[in-house]
């Protein structure tokens, strides 16, 4: 029993051990003339925010019209 719960533990943990997000989005590259903070940390912030935030565009997209994130 604690063989088997040992060996799901390790599958469940090999994407952080890896060191890649195997759940997460990919961000792509910032936007050409991107002069502010890091691309990574901005696109997350975006995230948590914004629900409808789109990290390919880095625009929020509402009913009225789709907007620059400018956190």
């Amino acid at each position: 029993m604690r063989l088997r719960h040992a060996a799901f533990s390790a599958i469940l943990a090999a994407p952080i051990l890896i060191g890649g997000c195997a759940y997460g989005p990919a961000y792509g590259p910032p936007p050409p003339g991107w002069a502010g903070e890091s691309w990574p940390m901005h696109v997350r912030r975006c995230i948590r925010h914004f629900p409808r935030y789109d990290p390919q565009t880095d625009l929020i997209h509402r009913p009225s019209g789709d907007y620059r994130c400018s956190l």
